[in-house]
């Protein structure tokens, strides 16, 4: 193992461990697992569904492609993680679309501020690669680049559709109030 490897596994592990903590702390706060109704709950196996069904294509297609011709600027893994990307950003955007996304109990504040972190910090990530390697070095699409690019597409892209969605929401709420004291 070269110290590429390892210092891979270590931040997965503290990427674990900061989860860990996080989870903890927002259950201790709100004291309880997240909660669903039974609405939420039935959207979000709909979205599960759609997410299957779309990685299930995107594998479809890259193994036709990929049967047909090989291309030279991006490799099966980092063409797969594109995949999964798309198939959980599907299923997130379903979710928040279907108000099935954010617990009734808890405030959609902190997984926003957390949407908007990762992204910048997969953004940072992805500018720190190309300018020491550029985009494509040896022709090909890095994996970490590759992932790191499609990890910030998926968050700026729920973050986006949260926003918008809480925006519509809050919107139609004014309206349906001054609608009720005109009457």
């Amino acid at each position: 193992m070269n110290a590429y490897e390892m210092g891979l596994g270590v931040g997965i592990l503290a990427g674990l461990a900061i989860y860990a903590v996080f989870t903890l702390a927002v259950r201790k706060k709100t004291g309880c697992a997240r909660e669903y109704d039974e609405r939420q709950i039935a959207a979000q196996g709909k979205a599960a569904k759609a997410a299957m069904f779309t990685h299930m294509a995107f594998a479809a297609a890259c193994i036709a492609y990929y049967a047909g011709w090989e291309p030279t600027w991006l490799d099966v893994p980092t063409a797969m993680f594109f995949g999964l990307a798309l198939s959980i950003g599907v299923y997130a955007v379903h979710c928040i679309l279907h108000d099935a996304y954010f617990s009734i109990s808890r405030s959609p504040r902190y997984t926003l501020w957390a949407l908007a972190a990762v992204a910048v910090l997969q953004f940072l990530n992805v500018g720190r690669h190309v300018t020491a390697e550029g985009l494509l070095p040896d022709g090909r699409l890095d994996l970490i680049v590759g992932m790191s690019l499609a990890c910030g597409a998926l968050m700026l892209v729920v973050l986006a559709t949260a926003l918008i969605k809480l925006t519509m929401d809050r919107r139609g709420e004014r309206e349906a109030d001054g609608d009720g004291e005109e009457a």
